[in-house]
């Protein structure tokens, strides 16, 4: 019976023993000891193997994982409950919504929560999606008839929800007003107080714009109705509203239409079309800033002055003419000479006014005290045009050119902006002598007696240097025998920068090297220009340097030909070319085998002496038996180097 027991399903035991399952007919998968111990039926074991899932198609997850197994199975019968799935809430759970919605829960709640639903999302889906302040209320606040109702095809129009609102509007009574309860034609779902108003479609054409689209509607309506202040007014019809403006203002004289000068935004920017209103006169310049009382009384605006046209200046400005130009015969047309911007900035034409005399250069700024008598501008002078230079200017002329001869016509020199800066011809006036050089800046006095400007020098022409310099060459040259014709060395612009040509004046000694910057006393003497030495050409060096030939090379025996060791720059970089003019000691074999030039020229101060026995003494024996077959030998350096010239065997 024990083995039994273990091999057949606990119902089978129980029916075996004669015990029925108090749980109804359940699978005999099922084993007592999936939920039961062995000691007793109660309690039941902790952790129960019975996979729900399996035996019953009904998966606990969520809230229902949680709850006791009696929430569900009220008796000990289990299949007392009749068979249902996930889905089928409405086996266990009431219909709050009393079928108005859908009988499928899950498409709103899950199986955590009833409460844990996403509102935004499910009313999406209906007709009337939640946005803007819809979106942020409770289910409530809509949903208040009840609570657990949420009717479908309800009326979504904002007066089905906001008839109370509309009825008791405190800005505009909308009842008393006639406005539509279409609110969202001006209001939006965000806030009641974001209103977008058609003012034009609602006042029959009137469009707020410029100064009056801030304004209050209490501005313009009484309050809590739509009706106007001022009637029925049309968009540009200003003066029904602004009448107290206008006479305020204008009383009595301009036109009513206000938009002819003021714009919409402000009254104080008017822009007042003169010339219309006052048969062409236009305000420019200076009378364009001017206030009215300035030309008009007030508030009449009656004219001060009585003025033909904006040309007309001598009818306002009569006094202005008085004063500056009474008796002078000057026309009263005065913008010929004065502008409309201001009177000080005067343009006359002198040259139409005197028949041709055009102020230029320093005439232009004169005042006209200078050449004419006040107030009747008769003229102190009489010239008869711009270029009579000397009508007006004979003091001047004898101050400085008295008795010279020169020619009364000034501008032949000078300009008309000042006398300083003349500009003299002299090629012209002296017959070919050009000023050029250190002759341009000189004063006329260095040359001329004044005032008379006679000759000081006879110079056939520029290049007759000698004439007056005459004393400059005797100075500097006098018995050298050099020529008279100075630009052959000298420029015209200084004596200090002579270009002299050695190489032609010595007949071919070019001054080269050390030579080029000596002066001339180095090899001349002065003033006659003598030669201290006379060597036969440029590379005749030892005629001048003797001294230094015999203070170096004295005794030694050395060529006098300088220039083939030294260079005409400097003694001091000489280069001997030994191996090429002597002997091989630069290469060969008595390349680096020698350190001093006394190791082969024992005296110093002769070096065509020279032995090679330092180096090769040996044995004079030995040599003598290895030259033994040589004729002619000798012990003796200079039998060596006739058999060695170059060192080799």
């Amino acid at each position: 019976m024990f083995v039994a027991a273990i091999l057949f399903p606990s119902a089978a035991i129980a029916q075996q023993r004669g015990t029925a399952s108090p749980h109804g007919e359940i699978s005999a998968s099922v084993a007592c000891l999936d939920c039961h111990t062995d000691k007793a039926w109660k309690p039941l074991k902790k952790s129960i193997q019975f996979n729900h899932t399996n035996e019953t198609g009904f998966a606990l997850l969520g809230s229902h994982l949680q709850v006791a197994c009696t929430a569900c199975h009220t008796s000990l019968v289990f299949d007392a409950i009749a068979s249902t799935s996930n889905a089928d809430c409405a086996d266990c759970h009431n219909d709050v919504h009393a079928g108005e919605l859908s009988s499928t829960c899950a498409s709103c709640h899950n199986e955590i929560s009833f409460l844990d639903i996403d509102a935004q999302a499910i009313h999406d889906a209906t007709i009337f999606p939640l946005v803007g302040a819809h979106a942020q209320i409770t289910c409530d606040g809509c949903h208040r008839s009840n609570t657990q109702t949420f009717q479908t095809g309800a009326d979504t129009s904002c007066e089905s929800c906001h008839l109370e609102d509309f009825n008791s509007a405190v800005t505009i009574d909308h009842v008393d007003a006639g406005f539509p309860m279409q609110c969202e034609d001006c209001h939006n779902q965000f806030v009641w107080n974001g209103v977008v108003f058609d003012h034009v479609q609602t006042s029959g054409g009137f469009d707020l714009v410029g100064a009056h689209e801030g304004l209050a509607c209490s501005s313009c309506h009484t309050p809590s109705s739509p009706s106007s202040i001022f009637g029925s007014v049309a968009q540009n019809e200003c003066i029904a509203c602004h009448e107290s403006d206008f006479e305020d203002e204008h009383g009595g004289n301009f036109p009513t239409t206000c938009l002819d000068c003021h714009s919409i935004d402000s009254w104080d920017d008017a822009d007042f079309e003169h010339g219309s209103v006052a048969n062409g006169f236009e305000l420019l310049g200076a009378h364009e800033p001017l206030s009215c009382e300035s030309c008009h009384t007030t508030p009449g605006f009656d004219l001060l002055f009585q003025v033909t046209d904006q040309d007309d200046c001598v009818a306002c400005h009569q006094s202005d003419y008085d004063s500056e130009h009474a008796g002078s015969g000057f026309p009263t047309t005065c913008e010929t000479c004065h502008n409309n911007t201001l009177w000080d900035d005067a343009e006359f034409d002198h040259m139409t006014a005197s028949n041709g005399f055009e102020l230029l250069g320093a005439h232009a700024p004169l005042s006209c005290e200078n050449c004419h008598i006040q107030p009747g501008l008769e003229p102190i002078f009489a010239a008869a045009d711009q270029n009579d230079c000397i009508a007006c200017h004979q003091s001047d002329y004898d101050s400085e050119h008295a008795g010279s001869g020169f020619p009364t016509t000034c501008n032949d020199c000078h300009n008309n902006q000042n006398w300083d800066d003349a500009e003299f011809d002299h090629v012209t006036a002296s017959a070919g002598f050009d000023l050029v050089g250190a002759h341009e800046p000189l004063a006329c006095e260095s040359c001329h007696q004044m005032p008379g400007l006679e000759l000081l020098f006879t110079p056939a022409d520029q290049n007759d240097c000698v004439a007056c310099h005459q004393a400059d060459y005797d100075n500097e040259h006098g018995g050298s025998g050099f020529s008279t014709t100075c630009t052959n060395c000298h420029g015209t612009d200084s004596w200090d920068d002579a270009d002299f040509d050695h190489t032609s004046a010595s007949a071919g000694f070019e001054l080269l090297g050390a030579h080029e910057p000596l002066s001339c006393e180095n090899c001349h003497n002065l003033p006659g220009l003598e030669l201290l030495f006379s060597p036969a050409n440029q590379n005749d060096c030892i005629a001048c340097h003797q001294a230094d030939y015999d203070s170096e090379h004295g005794g030694s025996g050395f060529p006098t030909t300088c220039a083939t060791c030294h260079s005409d720059d400097t003694w001091d970089g000489a280069a001997l070319d030994h191996d090429g003019a002597f002997f091989p000691i630069y290469s060969g074999k008595h390349r680096e085998e020698w350190t001093e030039c006394q190791d082969c020229h024992p005296e110093p101060s002769a070096f065509q002496v020279f032995t090679c026995m330092t180096c090769h003494e040996h044995r004079q024996s030995e040599m003598d038996d290895k030259h033994s077959e040589v004729n002619g030998y000798s012990y003796l350096s200079t039998l060596c180097l006739s058999c060695h010239p170059d060192g080799n065997n």
